[in-house]
C-alpha cells in the first residue's frame, strides 16, 4: 500500500511538523533546565510574573491574558501554590471567584528569576524571528490541531494536503 505521505507537498509539511516537534523538545529542556536551577520553571515563572504584575488576577483572567485554557494553567497555579508562592484568595463579593496573591517568597523568587532571565536572554543577542514569523509557527500548529480534530475516525483518515494543510 502507498504511503499518503509520498506527494512532494506532503512530505514538505511532514518536515515541517518534524521540526516543529524538535522545537516542542527544545523547550522542554530549555523549561527543565531552568527548574533545576532554579526551582521553578519557564512556565511557572511566566505566570508567577503575571501574578505579581496584575495583583488580584482571577484564574479565569489570568488564563484569557496568556491566552491558554483555565485548565491548562490549574497545574501551574497548583504548583505555584504548593511551593508557597501563591496563594488563593476567595472573593467576599463573588465565592465562585477566587484571586490569586503572591507571597513574599513569591515576590522574591521571581525578582530572583527575573534577573537571571535578564542576564541569560541578554546573552542571546538577536533572537532571529520577528513576531510576524512567530505568530506563523503558532497559527500553523493551530491549524494542524484543528484538522486533526475534523479527521473521520470512520474514513481512510486522509487529507486533502492541498485544501486543508494551507501554508
Amino acid at each position: 500500500m502507498k504511503s499518503q505521505l509520498t506527494t512532494e507537498a506532503m512530505q514538505e509539511k511532514l518536515a515541517i511538523l518534524e521540526k516543529l516537534i524538535g522545537l516542542s523538545v527544545d523547550l522542554h529542556n530549555l523549561n527543565a533546565g531552568v527548574q533545576r536551577r532554579y526551582d521553578i520553571s519557564v512556565v511557572q515563572w511566566l505566570v508567577l510574573k503575571k501574578i505579581v504584575d496584575q495583583p488580584g488576577l482571577s484564574a479565569g483572567t489570568l488564563a484569557e491574558i496568556s491566552g491558554v485554557q483555565p485548565s491548562t494553567l490549574t497545574p501551574t497555579i497548583n504548583r505555584l501554590e504548593s511551593m508557597g508562592l501563591i496563594y488563593i484568595q476567595e472573593r467576599p463579593s463573588d465565592l465562585r471567584r477566587k484571586l490569586l496573591v503572591v507571597t513574599w517568597k513569591g515576590l522574591e523568587c521571581s525578582r530572583r528569576s527575573e534577573a537571571a532571565f535578564a542576564a541569560a536572554l541578554s546573552k542571546t543577542g538577536k533572537l532571529g524571528i520577528s513576531n510576524g514569523e512567530f505568530e506563523s509557527v503558532r497559527s500553523l500548529t493551530k491549524l494542524l490541531l484543528s484538522n486533526i480534530h475534523r479527521v473521520d475516525a470512520n474514513s481512510s483518515g486522509a487529507i486533502d494536503a492541498d485544501k486543508d494543510l494551507k501554508t
